[in-house]
């Protein structure tokens, strides 16, 4: 169960950014409107040790990532080492959050850490009874307040305050929660091992829609303004109103079942599936675009960088395709799994990577 806060007394040393997070923003979207000008060539490289699942999240020109080692890391992206390291005491999965001068993320052991941006001393810290695998997103009250969610292997979903980590409510699923929240308006939604995909209120955490999936949902979904899309690990994916939670459509065609969030586009998204394949599909309904067979299985999320869609795979490659019609731009074979998305920062290509690298790509083109 949800334990008591414990606050620092000190400043937040606010840096004037727009929050940044897993899959671009609360509405996990993973789009990035400006494509990478092709080919890339690798530029440098951090070793922060352990096993690297979460996403590199680039912020004031500060690079943030934690580590199955524990640590977590505040990588400085022009003396190119680390600016500061925090110490988590269990390892680091999730993704974080840069949000009002704050980092935010969770850890094996189930503590949330929100840890000062410039400096990484803790502001507060909350735990809840099991690992917080998940990225936090974030959301805005009624009266403006910014409000953190987040889920846990406890099966409960948490809100916090973000300016001190007070805690406002929490809902109980039946299962492990994994993926990390969307929010579409006033509403979180999510999905989970209990096979349910829910709609909760952000004001107060109170049930607005459930839908029995049938299959457990490993990852997170994705919605436009109309939507919400996610894969499952029953083969399929699903759209789903927003309005009143009725499908929409379901493809069922893949081998596998789908680990790996959505993208999304104008009129197309994409999701990587454990048969190997990278999948697009009409937004409309649901019918196949084209896929790309990688050599592994694709539990990274894809990225939409313009033109492109970007993925990483269990055989150990980077591949950028042109999302009109599937067809390989560019890639590049870093040897080891690489199961986070990957994240583009002033024409820069950045990557985790299971060896326990962060990998710098710059445009080699002449």
């Amino acid at each position: 169960m949800f334990q008591a806060p414990v606050t620092l007394l000190f400043l937040i040393s606010i840096l004037s950014s727009d929050p940044v997070m897993f899959r671009g923003g609360p509405q996990l979207d993973g789009f990035s409107p400006k494509s990478l000008t092709l080919p890339l060539a690798l530029d440098w490289q951090f070793e922060a040790g352990g096993v690297l699942r979460g996403d590199p999240i680039v912020a004031n020109q500060t690079l943030f990532i934690g580590s199955e080692t524990g640590s977590f890391f505040a990588v400085d992206l022009d003396k190119r080492s680390a600016n500061w390291t925090f110490q988590a005491g269990s390892p680091i999965e999730a993704s974080a959050l840069v949000i009002d001068g704050a980092v935010i993320f969770g850890s094996d052991e189930g503590f949330l850490f929100a840890l000062d941006q410039a400096t990484g001393k803790l502001l507060w810290k909350n735990q809840a009874e099991d690992r917080i695998l998940g990225a936090a997103s974030w959301a805005k009250l009624k009266d403006g307040t910014r409000i953190i969610v987040v889920g846990s292997y406890d099966t409960f979903l948490y809100a916090f305050r973000m300016k001190d980590g007070k805690f406002l409510w929490k809902f109980e699923s039946e299962n492990y929660i994994h993926g990390t929240p969307t929010i579409a308006g006033n509403h979180v939604l999510f999905g989970g091992c209990d096979g349910f995909f829910r709609f909760l209120s952000t004001e107060d955490g109170k049930l607005a829609k459930s839908i029995d999936l049938g299959h457990y949902m490993p990852a997170s979904a994705a919605c436009d303004t109309t939507n919400v899309y996610f894969g499952h690990v029953g083969k399929g994916v699903a759209a789903l109103n927003l309005g009143s939670g009725e499908t929409i459509w379901s493809f069922q065609a893949a081998d596998d079942g789908f680990f790996s969030s959505p993208a999304l586009s104008e009129n197309s998204i994409f999701i990587g599936n454990r048969d190997d394949h990278l999948y697009a599909l009409a937004k409309k309904d649901g019918s196949l675009l084209w896929k790309f067979k990688a050599r592994g299985a694709i539990d990274s999320s894809p990225t939409v960088f313009g033109t492109q869609v970007g993925f990483g795979s269990d055989d150990g490659r980077i591949y950028i395709l042109d999302k009109r019609t599937g067809k390989r731009q560019w890639s590049y074979d870093l040897g080891d799994r690489i199961s986070s998305s990957l994240r583009v920062f002033n024409n820069r290509l950045f990557v985790s990577c299971e060896d326990g690298k962060v990998y710098t790509f710059k445009s080699n083109a002449p």
